[in-house]
């Protein structure tokens, strides 16, 4: 079994023997499990003394014949130097189902994991956050947010699960496509940039495209959407041309207005600020604004400048910053 030097084989032997009798701390269960991630080859071993005690096979402590054991061990390793005493560790062979069962499970080197172990590969609480997944695609998370696989993520398998809003950029790969499943939707892609929006609340789901292309499926309905377009579903898929400049801007904190008509404008406004403008007068719905802010702004700034230029007086009503146009004179007394 592979050693770094005479001590840790120590340490490692006193580990496994107060593990066996039960007697183990979890400090020191962590400390046993970190020794064995150090290197492939104390896994190798282990498998080695699955293979010959048949514990794994049957997944279970059974009755163990430790002298038949001892001699099969050590046809195996015959040729090989002893590093450490194997007798002593065929003494132990008795309860080693045990400590190969807890490998099994918690180890990442494992191979026989729970078909549906979910794995939580990333999550929020009140702040944004930015992970690189095994496979180097880059994910932003929302606050609030979750991303999740089951069994294993790496660059030959990845498909993972989304809880509120992230966005991906996600690196090519031809061979194994990048899977996302959020409110019973597949979104497929090989190498792109997009935002999810998802509400568990309302069931909505937006997916916007900011480079690349991907295909959104739901149900027996796919949709292939590029650059600057989105799928909606609430509660069917329809496609749409967007302004891609501030799909993200959750992340980036800047949101920029450049010609975006009024509509747009205050759904990004209240996505961002958390506000809730509606628009009283149907012809400003055709306005647009050319303008910028950040995240950081006061709201009564945005206020202000929505007013100024835009020719709109906004009051408050039962909850709702409704806009007026000045023009039209229907600003409520």
């Amino acid at each position: 079994m592979y050693m770094e030097n005479k001590e840790e084989h120590i340490e490692y032997e006193t580990l496994i023997v107060r593990y066996l009798s039960n007697d183990i701390t979890q400090e020191e269960s962590e400390q046993l499990l970190a020794w064995l991630k150090q290197n492939p080859e104390n896994i190798r071993e282990l498998k080695k003394l699955r293979h010959t005690s048949t514990i794994l096979h049957q997944k279970a402590s059974v009755q163990f014949d430790a002298d038949r054991a001892f001699s099969n061990f050590e046809k195996e390793r015959i040729s090989e130097p002893k590093k450490f005493s194997l007798r002593k560790i065929v003494y132990l062979t008795a309860s080693v189902a045990a400590l190969i069962l807890l490998v099994i499970g918690l180890v990442i080197f494992n191979t026989n994991k729970s078909e549906n172990e979910l794995i939580i590969l990333a999550e929020t609480q009140d702040s944004i956050t930015e992970f690189v997944l095994s496979d180097g695609s880059c994910v932003t998370l929302n606050s609030n947010a979750k991303i999740t696989s089951i069994n294993h993520f790496d660059k030959d398998h990845r498909k993972l699960s989304l809880e509120g809003e992230a966005f991906f950029e996600v690196v090519p790969n031809k061979i194994s496509p990048f899977v996302v499943s959020v409110n019973n939707l597949t979104i497929t892609v090989l190498g792109t940039s997009f935002n999810i929006f998802s509400d568990t609340i309302s069931k909505k789901t937006v997916v916007t495209v900011k480079s690349g292309t991907v295909k959104v499926t739901h149900n027996t309905d796919s949709i292939t959407i590029n650059s600057g377009e989105q799928v909606t579903l609430n509660p069917t898929l329809t496609q749409s041309y967007t302004d891609i400049a501030n799909c993200d801007a959750w992340k980036t904190g800047h949101i920029i207005f450049q010609n975006t008509k009024l509509i747009s404008v205050v759904e990004t406004l209240n996505k961002n600020f958390n506000t809730n403008f509606e628009i009283a007068s149907p012809e400003l719905k055709e306005c647009k604004l050319i303008a910028t802010f950040y995240k950081t702004d006061d709201i009564e700034k945005v206020k202000e400048v929505l007013s100024v230029v835009l020719r709109v007086e906004i009051k408050e009503e039962n909850g709702k910053q409704l806009l007026y146009s000045l023009t039209h004179n229907e600003i409520k007394n």
